[in-house]
């Protein structure tokens, strides 16, 4: 939270976490009163046939190896600090913000 402005991305979309598995993420918001919660969920999908269509077109077979590996193609130009964790799995989390008022 910055200020009264609140920024939240849930993951890349069309990407998995680069935690080293293949699902996808997405994020959940709930007003509830002067409070706001916010979640992280994860999401289970046929990444083996997605990545199977993709390597069938010939399109992006980097990004098709990401999402069965779980692992970004491109973790050469991740800051040192973010590379360092990838393959580790990630939790869903959740967390509650008071709006004030």
């Amino acid at each position: 939270m910055a200020g009264s402005r609140v920024w939240f991305n849930p993951g890349v979309i069309g990407m998995p976490a680069n935690d080293g598995t293949p699902d996808g993420w997405y994020g959940l918001i709930k007003v509830d009163g002067r409070r706001l919660a916010l979640a992280t969920r994860r999401l289970a999908y046929d990444f083996t046939a997605a990545a199977r269509a993709m390597f069938a077109h010939a399109s992006a077979n980097d990004y098709a190896h990401a999402l069965a590996s779980g692992l970004w193609p491109s973790l050469d130009i991740l800051p040192s600090a973010e590379r360092s964790v990838a393959g580790n799995p990630i939790e869903e989390s959740s967390r509650r913000l008071d709006l004030g008022g």
